[in-house]
């Protein structure tokens, strides 16, 4: 369960009542269990917590898939937000089926760090520039999974992305409502999990699909509720950039 605990005005407002991403005990508590992943010594990890067997996004394993059978059996992607690679492990075992798989995490430089050091392979690569993986990989599809909503600049990273030589955007776990206009909210993390509140966007559904308006809305599909109002659903998109 996800749950929205306030409404905000403004993200530094938002921002200023949250203990955020990037503190080093999170930071500790998603390294341990990513090492345990990569190990064997356990399935599947998403935001630090470990089960016994791996909770597939099936919408997005198929968008990825789409976009590898029309590469010749090659995937390059870009996750942005993708942690010390909970996607990449989540669909290994699809992955391996593939000619050639590049997968390209943006993230921040304090996970990028150990990821370079402990995670690094010839598949798996992590950088902290947007700017610089993009140049350097060239990777026609970019992954959102559950991270677009944290972004301080949401909008701005898009038409970045728009304006680089992406064809494809994937996004998975994403709030959306049936307003006008997108929501600043804190999101608290159960206590369960670590104890945390993040400043997050409730995004406008009409004004999110506006932005795409030239592109090609290629599939839709509902994840789960979040908790605040009655109209908020988390969703994901299948888009195609037309440039």
């Amino acid at each position: 369960m996800v749950v929205f605990v306030k409404e905000f005005g403004s993200w530094e407002k938002a921002a200023q009542a949250c203990a955020g991403y990037d503190s080093q005990a999170i930071i500790e508590k998603v390294y341990q269990s990513a090492l345990k992943v990569k190990s064997g010594e356990a399935v599947y990890e998403r935001d630090s917590v470990l089960f016994d067997r791996v909770q597939y996004s099936w919408p997005v394993l198929s968008a990825l898939m789409w976009v590898a059978a029309q590469n010749e059996g090659r995937l390059n992607v870009i996750d942005f937000g993708g942690a010390l690679g909970t996607s990449y492990y989540q669909n290994q075992k699809f992955l391996e089926s593939l000619k050639d798989v590049r997968w390209n995490i943006v993230e921040q430089e304090k996970f990028v760090e150990i990821g370079k050091k402990d995670f690094e392979n010839q598949q798996l690569k992590f950088y902290s520039d947007l700017d610089v993986c993009m140049r350097d990989t060239g990777a026609p599809v970019v992954l959102f999974s559950g991270v677009l909503q944290y972004l301080q600049n949401p909008y701005g990273i898009l038409k970045k992305i728009k304006s680089a030589n992406v064809k494809v955007i994937i996004f998975d776990m994403t709030p959306f409502h049936l307003g006008k206009q997108d929501r600043i909210v804190i999101q608290s993390v159960p206590r369960s999990i670590y104890k945390a509140r993040y400043p997050s966007w409730i995004f406008s559904e009409a004004q999110f699909l506006a932005f795409f308006k030239n592109d090609s809305v290629l599939e839709s599909f509902e994840n789960f509720r979040g908790i605040l109002t009655n109209d908020t659903v988390f969703k994901g998109y299948l888009i195609r950039l037309n440039h």
